[in-house]
């Protein structure tokens, strides 16, 4: 993924998603990465139907468990590429509210950077960049990586890629003198 070489991820997650004895929730999240790696590689038609296919898997998954913040923001995230705005902003920020940082330290911020990848991926640039500037000073554990967002990879991860060229994302990125 850091690599931009979204055809060998595809590749691998496709075969993945076939496999008869893969779960739900794991077979939608395959879908939802591979939709993300068809959009970035341009091949929207592909990715809108992946896209559709993981939005119905976890919609399922939804129906059994709507207070699962995980699940939420999952869906969150698809309908953020599939251009759905009110729903996947909606969706987003229920995620957050589902588990916020008063309640989880851990989890609740990885909902909150969940939420800033939804409104760069919807345009809310400004939004995004308030809510990554707060995360940037939080330690946690995030969904989408191991350990917090920092600036090294925000610099690297595609997820920030529609934010790039914002002078307040670049300034968040730009390298910074090691605290002492």
């Amino acid at each position: 993924m850091l690599d931009r070489d979204y055809q060998t991820l595809i590749e691998a997650l496709q075969s993945a998603v076939i496999d008869p004895g893969i779960t739900v929730m794991r077979r939608a999240l395959y879908r939802e990465a591979i939709g993300f790696a068809q959009l970035r590689a341009g091949d929207n038609t592909a990715a809108n139907d992946t896209l559709i296919k993981a939005r119905h898997d976890l919609e399922i998954l939804r129906e059994q468990d709507a207070d699962n913040s995980e699940i939420t923001a999952h869906l969150a995230s698809v309908c953020a590429y599939l251009n759905d705005k009110e729903i996947g902003l909606k969706l987003a920020e229920q995620a957050a509210s589902l588990l916020p940082t008063s309640q989880d330290a851990i989890l609740g911020p990885a909902l909150e950077e969940n939420l800033a990848h939804v409104e760069a991926e919807l345009g809310e640039k400004e939004r995004a960049i308030v809510r990554l500037e707060g995360l940037l000073q939080v330690p946690y554990s995030s969904v989408s990586h191991s350990g917090p967002i920092t600036p090294h990879l925000l610099r690297l991860h595609p997820f920030w890629d529609p934010l790039r060229g914002e002078p307040r994302f670049e300034k968040l990125v730009a390298d910074r003198p090691p605290k002492s």
